[in-house]
């Protein structure tokens, strides 16, 4: 929401200016649509006129959120400009002298009445921005509540406009922490998750690129390199400016080198950070199955087994045979029962507490279950003295 929050991570300064604005210009239409009550005609083309201000009013202030977070706008005093010469000049202009008809007095107060619920409609965006304010506020001075905000809105689905804005408001704010290092890379790391959860990619891939820069994990590379190559931009710190801008180079570009970036990770066979790296890998190519990314992962976890024998773990392994069962090969099921083996024979070796142990189980589980192979599976692994399905439901 760059231009929409202050250099200290605020948006009130900016948002209690807006909302005073469309306050009065609510006013305003409301105290000249009193001199109307007595001629229909023009009340008529008044209450058309105003219920398409308060619509856009409506508009703006989501806009003034929403839009600058996911078109880049480089701030919003166009759209505070819009709000206040679309209300009022079409008022001025519209509402001209008045007439009496006491006649239609009554059918005069029922369409006043609508102009009150659309009144109250515009209320209800005036009070939800007023919480934006004050909750971004309180996410800069707090990292960590504003995560777990965050957190709360992404595990309810943030499925109301309201919800929006705050989680909006929130990981912006999360944002500016992180740039002036006020914020733990694990907030960063987990609200960037919440964001991309919700849609809000813009700001994932900011904060992932935080995360890393502030701690170069595997989970944190790994996720940064995922946004980039889903969303085609790379930001990076702009000690002038004291903020993150955007590389200028073509998304194609970007997505590329990320991809890159990401199998010479996996190529590394990481073990600590491993189940992040191969799921976000794996995410990777199913958006880009069409692209041969199946085959190009497949390739380099086999290089893998080969130039660092030991170190794949069974989360990678299992990671390889899906990419054999989802691949059009003619040896796919051959290529898929092999890795599976390698993976139960690995996972029997590891240590029961590892993170990746339940993920890789419950994934087995559910592959041949899919290609109703249950029972072959559960041969395999009585074989090695491995109990998936227990596994499977071990909390870590």
């Amino acid at each position: 929401m760059a231009g929409t929050l202050n250099q200290d991570g605020s948006i009130s300064t900016r948002a209690e200016v807006l909302l005073a604005e469309l306050e009065q210009t609510a006013k305003s239409m409301e105290i000249r649509s009193q001199g109307l009550k007595n001629d229909q005609a023009r009340l008529d083309t008044f209450m058309t006129n105003i219920k398409w201000i308060l619509s856009v009013v409506g508009a703006m202030i989501i806009a003034a959120f929403a839009a600058v977070g996911y078109l880049g706008f480089e701030s919003i005093s166009d759209l505070e400009e819009r709000v206040k010469t679309s209300a009022m000049t079409t008022v001025d202009q519209r509402i001209l002298t008045h007439a009496s008809s006491a006649d239609s007095f009554n059918s005069i107060s029922e369409k006043y009445q609508e102009l009150e619920q659309d009144y109250e409609t515009y209320r209800t965006w005036a009070d939800a921005l007023s919480t934006v304010s004050s909750e971004s506020e309180l996410g800069d001075r707090d990292s960590r509540h504003a995560t777990t905000v965050v957190s709360e809105i992404a595990a309810s689905g943030a499925t109301s406009q309201e919800d929006r804005l705050r989680a909006l408001a929130l990981l912006e704010a999360i944002i500016r922490a992180g740039i002036n290092r006020e914020a733990d890379p694990n907030d960063l790391f987990n609200a960037g998750v919440d964001a991309s959860r919700m849609g809000m990619y813009q700001q994932a891939s900011k904060l992932a690129m935080l995360a890393s820069h502030t701690r170069p994990t595997v989970p944190h590379r790994a996720f940064e390199l995922q946004m980039e190559e889903m969303f085609g931009r790379r930001f990076v710190y702009d000690e002038t400016e004291n903020n993150l801008v955007a590389i200028d180079l073509p998304a194609e570009q970007v997505r590329a080198e990320a991809w890159q970036e990401l199998l010479a990770t996996l190529a590394d066979a990481p073990q600590l950070g491993s189940a992040q790296a191969y799921s976000r890998a794996s995410n990777v190519t199913v958006r880009n199955r069409s692209a041969g990314f199946y085959t190009e992962m497949i390739n380099v976890i086999e290089a893998s087994l080969e130039t660092h024998p030991g170190r794949v773990t069974s989360y990678g392994l299992q990671t390889l045979s899906a990419l054999y069962l989802w691949s059009e090969g003619a040896d796919w099921e051959e290529n898929y029962w092999r890795a599976v083996e390698a993976s139960i024979q690995q996972l029997s070796t590891e240590s029961p507490r590892v993170n990746w142990a339940p993920h890789t189980a419950r994934e087995l589980i559910e592959e041949a279950g899919s290609i109703g192979e249950l029972a072959r599976l559960a041969e395999i692994a009585s074989r090695y003295q491995v109990d998936l399905a227990k596994i499977a439901t071990t909390q870590q």
